[in-house]
């Protein structure tokens, strides 16, 4: 698993590329959010609703990413679509390092596979805003793609100027579960919807 992960350039066409900036200047809209349910790290701001549908419509994944997420996880299917959002970091904003998932909820025939596509056109190839992966940085650079398993310790790092890192997230599972928080019993309704988070960012630094 150590430094299990890949990087591509180049992934999207001209098509899909200005669909994108289409729809980021005229349609996205962010808001605040928490780096994980467990609420450590600070906010940073994150467009949500990413099914995969709007995925699909975006930048066609089902026609294209699949042969890129296999050498990562040769079992992993694109259909096996769990989770997608857009995040947009600025400058003093620091993302926690974490997991996408714990190795320990992860079978023997299970995976959990994660890509970070770097979606800024303005941005020349920095590391300055690229993402840890382990004790290796990859370097921020338009239409770029990483894919990695998602149970490496990874950080996405902010921008040291005033652009935005702009970065499309997706993973595909096959180990997704449901749990319960037990912090939030003792002061919030265990039969509100935000008793049972998301398995997800919980193991943290």
């Amino acid at each position: 698993m150590a430094n299990n992960y890949k990087v591509y350039d180049n992934v999207l066409s001209e098509t899909q590329i200005e669909r994108w900036k289409k729809f980021y200047v005229s349609n996205a809209r962010f808001s605040w959010n928490k780096i994980d349910s467990g609420r450590k790290g600070k906010y940073f701001l994150q467009n949500t609703g990413w099914t995969i549908k709007r995925t699909v419509e975006m930048f066609n994944t089902d026609e294209w990413i699949e042969p890129y997420i296999k050498p990562v996880e040769p079992k992993v299917k694109a259909s096996n679509f769990h989770d997608a959002y857009v995040n947009a970091l600025i400058k003093g904003d620091d993302f926690t390092r974490h997991r996408d998932i714990d190795p320990n909820d992860v079978r023997d025939d299970q995976y959990y596979v994660s890509c970070i596509l770097y979606l800024n056109p303005y941005i020349e190839e920095t590391a300055d805003c690229g993402t840890e992966m382990g004790d290796e940085v990859v370097p921020y650079k338009f239409n770029r793609m990483v894919v990695f398993d998602g149970r490496i310790m990874h950080k996405p790092l902010a921008p040291l100027t005033d652009d935005i890192r702009l970065s499309f997230y997706t993973s595909f599972s096959n180990c997704f579960k449901v749990r319960f928080d037990e912090s939030f019993f003792n002061h919030r309704n265990p039969w509100h919807r935000d008793a049972i988070i998301n398995q997800k960012f919980i193991d943290q630094e």
